[in-house]
């Protein structure tokens, strides 16, 4: 099947005897593989953002490749000969994986396989609700359309029994006859259509029960399934030190967030003795020499003269004080026949199980000692692995167990070299930053600078109102000369909404980053005024156009969203359109009306509204994440689209990560931020709202309904101090506002309460005298309640507090 779908390629490695269905998965690989010649595998490794070890593993069969990554493999074919993968491919594909897995882990085989069907039952229980939700419409549309031929029917007949025709058209009494008739028809009809709607209704609701028990049946069975699973890796971390499985869940996990943390040559090679010394006894990082001064010799292969600089080495406690014998900075000469110089030479991973007392002196001078060393040395268990990256080698990290310990062994080393593999990236990123020339550190300072004062303009962190999730990335330019003025912000709102808004300045300058801050700060305040989105566009739009330069031209896109009418309102200013995800798992990309970038001046906006259920999730982002010079727009679109699909069940810090990924590592020619919603949304009952008039009385009706909303919520201990604060607040609106009174409660982790009238007069806290009647209610709100505030609307004001829920 493969082979229909790709040209044909000759062979050029052969797969190494192994199980069958892994062999016949690693086959597939390199076919796949083979297609992109001349790519090799540390180019590859670059381009899909992994080591070389991984990948070369991965395409040997040593371990079975990630389902991300045969994804990632499909689409890099594709795109190369231009034509989308089929169908069957990426069957066989997934099929053949599946196979190899289940030989190589059968309890993570059955893991996959359970979530592959959990993911097909909660597809069929949504495609189910969405019929019973069609059919219940049409059934409610039917009906309506029987009641009203019914009430024809009945007027008709009426008319016809006590109806008086005119003498002169005896021929029409005929008609009115037919007309009952034709009605009498289509009434018996709808009533059939009704009635099998109520049976075709019956069905669906009986297959979507069906589709919930097979849910929680799987989920049930996943749930006892993957706690076996985890169980048994646990016993792997108890049990079982040397233990391959154990050094993957652990040091693979660590290594990207432990190592290389900073860009300084002895802190990264600290972090990667550290990380490691928990499966030695002693763990020393080296360094080649000539890395600090000979920059032109890099690329040629060590020799017997090479001189190692000890970076760092870290040692277990109950070993002994190690310390006492080595010592940081020295520079010992590599014996090239020991395990360290070997893997030096070589490039390669070398174990040597036990030490031999005729090469515990070479041991001895590696590790930078004397002949005091050779008795400690001897019998030990060494494994040296090469540190190498971007086609240098940089040195070798080796580690040390002594004669009572378990030695090294293959399945050990395997993992070590993929953990060296990355470290080694870290420590040549040090590297280059150390050896880079005084006009880069010029650069690299001017664009710190410019860099700062633009991470000054971002929100450092954004609101977490009830009903909503945010999260938010800023990843800059890796162009020294592009800084951009991209811009990205959340306002909350009244009534639990809040505002999403995201947005680029055109240009790359610090021209374009003052812009940004100017027109961010702008976006703040007209948001806080609750005004509609296209309006804020349009204050903008003028802002824009007053600076008077066409440099100051910007896109934006804004929305407001309400976790309680689950809705969006969104506006567009020529910016590229948010990715809403369906609570289905459905991505798409809103269609809106594109509007004219902000400055042009003198244009419209307009809003659209979006059902936005929960459960569903909306990425606002800008152009840097689709378009690249090699990348048109619209493909880079078609990827994202296809990329969040089915993402909406992640956290919007997950969301944000999986955007990325259709971006190849080390391209990134423009800012990229990011804006994501996970959209949870607030039940209707935990909702209370009313209009009052501005009467005497309404203060005394506002405290019994908030007081009975209370009590039907089963917050009898807040009764009191609510009733109390809401008194004080419609009493001070009432006094103020010419048209009714807005009174809301919200139940979320909090009570909210909020009182709205139409006077833009802020109220403001003051100390009454003795003998003032006024002043006192700011007083009583700020002293019974955990927070409270007020908030300028474009027509009035809200006065807002909160109280804790009694645990």
């Amino acid at each position: 099947m493969l082979e229909k779908w790709l040209p044909p390629v000759e062979p050029v490695v052969t797969v190494p005897a192994m199980e069958p269905a892994v062999e016949a998965f690693t086959k597939f690989l390199g076919d796949l593989f083979r297609a992109l010649a001349p790519t090799s595998i540390t180019r590859y490794a670059a381009r899909c953002n992994r080591d070389k070890g991984s990948v070369s593993r991965y395409l040997s069969g040593q371990r079975i490749a990630p389902r991300d990554f045969v994804d990632d493999l499909l689409g890099h074919v594709a795109e190369k000969y231009g034509r989308p993968v089929t169908v069957e491919v990426q069957d066989q594909a997934y099929r053949l994986r599946s196979a190899a897995l289940a030989v190589r882990s059968k309890a993570g085989h059955e893991v996959e396989v359970l979530r592959e069907r959990l993911g097909m039952a909660e597809r069929e229980l949504a495609l189910a609700g969405l019929r019973e939700r069609t059919l219940l419409k049409a059934l409610q549309d039917a009906e309506q359309h029987a009641y009203q031929a019914e009430q024809r029917y009945r007027r008709l007949e009426a008319d016809l029994a006590v109806g008086q025709l005119d003498s002169l058209v005896v021929l029409e009494r005929v008609q009115p006859s037919r007309a009952a008739s034709g009605l009498h028809d289509e009434l018996a009809g709808l009533l059939s259509e009704v009635e099998g709607l109520r049976e075709e209704l019956a069905r669906a609701r009986e297959l979507k029960s069906q589709s919930e028990e097979r849910c929680l049946r799987l989920e049930e069975q996943l749930l006892g399934l993957e706690a076996e699973f985890d169980a048994q890796r646990a016993s792997w971390a108890e049990g079982q030190v040397s233990d391959a499985e154990l050094v993957r869940l652990t040091l693979l996990s660590d290594v990207g967030g432990k190592v290389g943390t900073t860009l300084d040559l002895g802190t990264t090679a600290r972090e990667l003795s550290e990380m490691l010394v928990s499966l030695a006894d002693l763990v020393c990082v080296d360094l080649l020499e000539r890395l600090f001064w000979e920059s032109d010799l890099l690329t040629s292969p060590p020799d017997s003269d090479s001189l190692l600089r000890r970076m760092s080495y870290t040692w277990d406690a109950k070993s002994g004080n190690w310390g006492e014998v080595l010592q940081n900075g020295t520079l010992p000469l590599v014996p090239m026949g020991t395990a360290i110089g070997l893997a030096l030479r070589s490039g390669q991973e070398v174990l040597v199980p036990v030490i031999g007392e005729d090469l515990a002196e070479d041991y001895a001078v590696a590790l930078g000692g004397d002949t005091s060393l050779v008795p400690l040395v001897a019998g030990c268990s060494i494994v040296a692995l090469p540190l190498s990256a971007r086609g240098i080698m940089l040195g070798v990290v080796h580690l040390l167990r002594l004669p009572g310990k378990a030695p090294f062994t293959q399945p050990n080393v395997s993992v070590l070299r993929e953990v060296a593999d990355r470290a080694a990236l870290s420590l040549d990123n040090a590297r280059l930053y150390l050896t880079g020339s005084a006009e880069f550190r010029a650069a690299e300072q001017r664009g710190q600078i410019i860099g700062e004062y633009q991470h000054a303009l971002l929100p450092a962190w954004l609101p977490q109102p009830s009903g909503v999730r945010l999260a938010h990335q800023y990843l800059p330019s890796q162009s020294e000369e592009s800084v951009g003025g991209d811009w990205y912000d959340a306002v909350p709102l009244p009534g639990n909404r809040v505002a999403l808004f995201v947005g680029d300045v055109m240009g790359r300058s610090l021209t374009s980053v003052a812009v940004m801050g100017q027109l961010r700060t702008s976006a703040r305040t007209l948001a806080a005024l609750d005004l509609p989105p296209h309006e804020v566009l349009y204050h903008l739009d003028e802002l824009a156009h007053g600076l008077g330069r066409a440099e100051h031209l910007a896109t934006c896109v804004f929305a407001v969203y309400d976790p309680i009418a689950n809705r969006i309102v969104v506006a567009n200013a020529g910016h590229i359109p948010p990715v809403l995800i369906r609570p289905d798992g459905r991505a798409e990309l809103l269609d809106l009306p594109a509007g004219a970038p902000l400055g042009v001046g003198g244009v419209y906006f307009t809003s659209r509204e979006v059902e936005a259920p929960p459960g569903s999730a909306l990425l606002l982002y800008t152009d840097g994440l689709v378009e690249t010079h090699n990348l048109p727009l619209t493909v880079g679109l078609d990827q994202l689209r296809s990329r969040l699909s089915g993402a909406n069940q992640l956290a919007p810090e997950q969301l944000c990560q999986e955007a990325l990924r259709i971006r190849p590592p080390g391209d990134r020619a423009d800012d990229i931020a990011l804006l994501a919603a996970a959209f949870d949304g607030i039940p209707a009952n935990d909702v209370a709202y009313w209009y009052l008039q501005p009467r005497h009385e309404t203060p005394g009706r506002a405290r019994r309904l908030a007081g009975q909303a209370l009590r039907r919520w089963g917050l009898e201990e807040l009764v009191d101090n609510t009733e109390l604060m809401v008194s004080e607040l419609v009493t001070n609106a009432i006094q103020h506002a010419t048209r009714p009174v807005t009174l809301r409660l919200v139940r979320t982790s909090v009570l909210r309460c909020e009182v709205g009238d139409d006077s833009a007069l802020l109220p403001r806290a003051r100390q009454p005298g003795p003998d003032d009647e006024r002043g006192r209610g700011l007083q009583i709100v700020a002293h019974c309640a955990e927070r409270w505030g007020t908030t300028r609307l474009g027509a009035g004001k809200v006065v807002w507090f909160e109280q804790q829920l009694p645990r």
